[in-house]
């Protein structure tokens, strides 16, 4: 019975985290339509190669597509290999969630409307703005195990492959392309209000993504802790270090475990070692570094 109804409460999590990304796709795809392509700005990763190519496009054939921006469209066309490598390298899980927001966000940018005027004429304010609105967004899609494709999916996947990689690296280096192209094709002031725009965007981000920040976990328990390693290891996919301790009021022998997650994780885990647990001491130290093997999850 008790297995059903974890099983039922796995499947509910995973249909809001979906419905939760797609919210977060359409938010995205509010603040770069309602803010940031009036004004003439790029995003960066694979959007902003789209919006590039579409601009192209435009002054190439003369023509407006009926006034529609047809950006979100050639991002779909974009990521097409990108999410066959996600289906064929980074497994079922991954590559649904990944195909669901690059759809919805494919959608969300084809028929949000664009302004014919800014919004906020000033193009700082409207960056920041804009940075704030599609901030939110990408962190709701991050934070609950989605990803929009493009960079997301190639830092993961070297990553995986390689230890120097990291998927921020492999994000960074596409988008000084993009504004390298940027900085050539249209005037400097475009290139420089796009990359404060990201910048802001991306603070935002990491304020919203606690997947970033990394805690380090220490769980003192009079029990043998093998229902909170149990946990550790099916619920996070964390590796976890069992250690023999001694009460230093008490005398007695206790467990302690030591594990590093995310600080969105690290939140979970509390909540779950009460429930299986009441009398453990749990320990968080936020903001550890840590080298070697560590794998950063997406969700």
């Amino acid at each position: 019975m008790k297995e059903a109804v974890a099983r039922q409460m796995r499947h509910y999590t995973r249909e809001i985290k979906i419905l939760t990304c797609l919210v977060g796709g359409a938010v995205h795809a509010f603040g770069v339509n309602m803010f940031i392509v009036p004004l003439g700005l790029y995003s960066g990763g694979f959007l902003g190669a789209s919006q590039i190519m579409r601009t192209l496009l435009m002054q190439g054939l003369h023509t407006d597509f009926g006034g529609r921006d047809i950006a979100g469209i050639l991002y779909l066309f974009l990521n097409v290999p990108v999410l066959i490598m996600a289906y064929r390298c980074l497994g079922k899980h991954f590559f649904v969630k990944t195909v669901t927001c690059v759809l919805a966000s494919s959608f969300f940018l084809s028929v949000i409307p664009i302004p014919a005027v800014p919004l906020v004429p000033d193009t700082l304010t409207g960056c920041l703005i804009g940075g704030i609105v599609c901030g939110l967004g990408a962190g709701l899609i991050f934070k609950n195990g989605g990803s929009s494709g493009g960079t997301d999916v190639l830092g993961v996947y070297f990553t995986k492959k390689y230890r120097s990689a990291s998927v921020g690296r492999i994000s960074l280096m596409f988008n000084g392309i993009i504004y390298a192209f940027c900085l050539l094709l249209f005037t400097p002031s475009i290139a420089i209000y796009s990359i404060i725009y990201v910048t802001f965007q991306s603070f935002v981000v990491d304020k919203v993504y606690t997947q970033v920040i990394n805690v380090q976990a220490m769980i003192m328990t009079n029990s043998d802790g093998e229902a909170i390693r149990h946990a550790i290891l099916e619920q996070f996919h964390r590796g976890v270090t069992l250690l023999d301790g001694v009460g230093g009021y008490t005398g007695q022998p206790r467990k302690v475990l030591y594990t590093v997650l995310s600080k969105y994780e690290a939140g979970i885990l509390t909540r779950m070692i009460h429930e299986l647990d009441p009398d453990a001491f749990v320990v968080l130290n936020e903001g550890c570094s840590v080298s070697g093997r560590y794998l950063r999850h997406m969700g």
